[in-house]
């Protein structure tokens, strides 16, 4: 997790099967879902820890768990523009470096259009979105958005 750390730009990061083993231990954040190695490593959820549960959270970290989790909600499903929108607002208004990673990251999915079978999976050693490879090897092309005249 230190190469996502220093992608996401945040510390005391876990993926889902480290958590497994302290489950419900800690307040977390879920921050995106990677791939550490390439070719057939299964994608896991990534985590940041804030702290135990016996700790409260400060008023500042909840509501930029709540805001960024609606943020990851647009990105996941496509919707590049609100997340971007989302995500600046985030890392604006409330100093959040792993906000303005991912909105970067926003900018560069709308601008390479992937396929149509695009997963959200990031994939840190090479620092691209993954893309399964029955997409790579297909000629589908995303239909432009119909504009109004």
């Amino acid at each position: 997790c230190k190469v996502a750390g220093s992608l996401y730009q945040c510390s005391l990061l876990a993926t889902s099967e480290t958590l497994s083993c302290v489950s419900g231990l800690f307040w977390l954040r879920e921050i995106d879902r990677i791939m550490i190695g390439v070719g057939d490593t299964p994608a896991t959820c990534l985590y940041q820890i804030h702290c135990r549960k016996e700790h409260t959270l400060t008023l500042t970290q909840s509501k930029v768990a709540d805001m960024y989790g609606e943020a990851l909600t647009s990105y996941r499903t496509r919707n590049w523009g609100d997340a971007w929108t989302r995500f600046e607002q985030i890392s604006d208004t409330m100093g959040d470096p792993t906000s303005f990673v991912m909105k970067e990251r926003c900018l560069q999915l709308i601008n390479i259009a992937p396929p149509r079978r695009w997963e959200p999976i990031w994939c840190v050693q090479r620092n691209v979105p993954y893309v399964p490879p029955q997409a790579v090897n297909s000629t589908e092309v995303e239909a432009e958005p119909e504009t109004s005249s």
